[in-house]
């Protein structure tokens, strides 16, 4: 259940082109990420209530 804070607003995609199809994420609460893309930092989502 505290995860699903980090995961508020999250938007998934399909892209595929001729070298791959992948599924993308957009998360807004993202911080910062290395260039790798295994290491991310995220923030709690806030909700307005």
């Amino acid at each position: 259940p505290k995860a699903v804070l980090f995961l508020l607003g999250t938007e998934m995609d399909y892209k595929a082109d001729k070298m791959q199809a992948q599924f993308v994420f957009n998360n807004p609460n993202q911080v910062s990420a290395c260039g790798c893309g295994e290491s991310v930092e995220l923030r709690p989502a806030k909700i307005d209530g």
